[in-house]
Formats: C-alpha cells, sequence, structure tokens
C-alpha cells in the first residue's frame, strides 16, 4: 500500500463521517459479547434504520469499554442538537444495554436529543474518576473494524517525505548510491519503525533497496543490502 491509496483510505473515513449527528460505540469485548453485546449492535441497527436516522449515526463495535460488571455498555457521542444542549458536545456511557435498550435509545435520545438517564453511567462514577487511561485511551473514539494493519504502514506517509527529503539532501544531483546514503535512507526508515528495523537486524542486517529513477522512470542506479 502506498500513500496515495492511505491517503485515499483517510478521505473515504473523513467523507463517511461527515453531517453525522452521533456516533455509537457499541462494546465488542470479551465481557459485553458474553453478555449480549452482539445483539445489542443487531438491535441498535435495525432501530436506527427504522427510525430513519442511518445517515446521522455512525454505529460500530469498539474496544472494551472497562465497566465489565455493567456490559453490554454503549457510549454515544453527540453534537450540537443531537443531546439537547446546542453547541456542545456531549458523550453518554450507558450500561446493561439489550435490543429494549438499544431501542429506547435509539428513540429518545438519537431522535429526540434526550439521553437516558435511568440507563446512563454517572460522568463521576467512582470506577473512572481515578483513571487515565493509556492503552485504551481511544477506545469508543475509534473503529477497530480493520482487516489487517502491515507493519510500517501506518507510518508509510511520513517515512515516504522523510526518504524524499533525504534524497534531496544526499542524493540529488548524484547517480551513484553509495553506502553511506544507502545507511541515510535506512536511518530515516528506523525513526519511524525501530521495532521493525531491529528485528531484522536480530536476523542480520535490514534488507533494503534503494533505485534512483530519473523522471522519464528510467532506473539511474541501484543499491541494495541482504
Amino acid at each position: 500500500m502506498n500513500a496515495d491509496e492511505l491517503q485515499a483510505i483517510v478521505e473515504k473515513v473523513r467523507s463517511s463521517r461527515s453531517g453525522k449527528k452521533h456516533r455509537v460505540a457499541v462494546c465488542a469485548a470479551a465481557g459485553c459479547l458474553s453478555s449480549g453485546g452482539e445483539a445489542a449492535l443487531a438491535a441498535f441497527k435495525a432501530a436506527i434504520a427504522e427510525a430513519g436516522l442511518a445517515d446521522q449515526v455512525e454505529l460500530f463495535g469498539t474496544g472494551c469499554l472497562g465497566l465489565c460488571h455493567a456490559g453490554p455498555l454503549v457510549q454515544v457521542e453527540s453534537g450540537g442538537d443531537g443531546c439537547g444542549e446546542p453547541g456542545r458536545i456531549c458523550r453518554c456511557m450507558y450500561q446493561k444495554v439489550d435490543p429494549a435498550a438499544a431501542v429506547e435509545i435509539v428513540r429518545e435520545h438519537m431522535a429526540k436529543g434526550k439521553p437516558v438517564d435511568a440507563l446512563r453511567i454517572p460522568e463521576d462514577d467512582p470506577f473512572f474518576k481515578e483513571q487515565t487511561k493509556i492503552v485504551l485511551g481511544n477506545s469508543g473514539r475509534i473503529d477497530p473494524g480493520v482487516n489487517l494493519i502491515i507493519a510500517t504502514g501506518q507510518n508509510n506517509l511520513a517515512m515516504n517525505k522523510t526518504v524524499a527529503q533525504i534524497a534531496r539532501h544526499f542524493i540529488d544531483g548524484k547517480k551513484e548510491i553509495t553506502e553511506g546514503r544507502l545507511n541515510r535512507v535506512e536511518a530515516g526508515i528506523r525513526a519511524y519503525d525501530p521495532c521493525l528495523s531491529c528485528s531484522t537486524h536480530a536476523m542480520g542486517r535490514m534488507p533494503l533497496t534503494v533505485r534512483l529513477v530519473g523522471p522519464g522512470g528510467e532506473v539511474l542506479a541501484e543499491r541494495s543490502r541482504w
């Protein structure tokens, strides 16, 4: 996957989220799934469609939301008049959300802008109040529906820009790729992906091929290290 393909994915996701009033994250971790999370997600999907809100709601399964004994947990993030308070973004955490509760949340919170207080976990709940989430800091915000994350893929765009800067500075105007210039390119990659670089070094040397390509696409020089 190259930088253009990654950017296309970014734009597609941004486009799919534009105009949404609500983001509904249904916990899909083991604890919530074992207590009926999958049925809750299906109920949300059906109720949102029935209410004609599909173009206003982003619905997805997410990672652990924390309070496992109160599952299935559902986090609803609403903006503007979506939570009954124009100009404010509100985030509600709902507990023990079975299919009937999912329908009620759609009808009251999403359709009318009235959070269902009887199902909400208080914002000052002792379990969450003293926590600073690190590993799970973005749980409920990021849709984990990813088929595959290839090593270095998440940094591909930045690495491409770095390698381009290195090439302009150390190779521009020269037709020979020396060992030193190869090392400069490797250093640029290692800055973003030290784990993969070190793991390949453990097997010997970091495999690397650098090609110098002319404006017409012709290969002017090439150097490999294996």
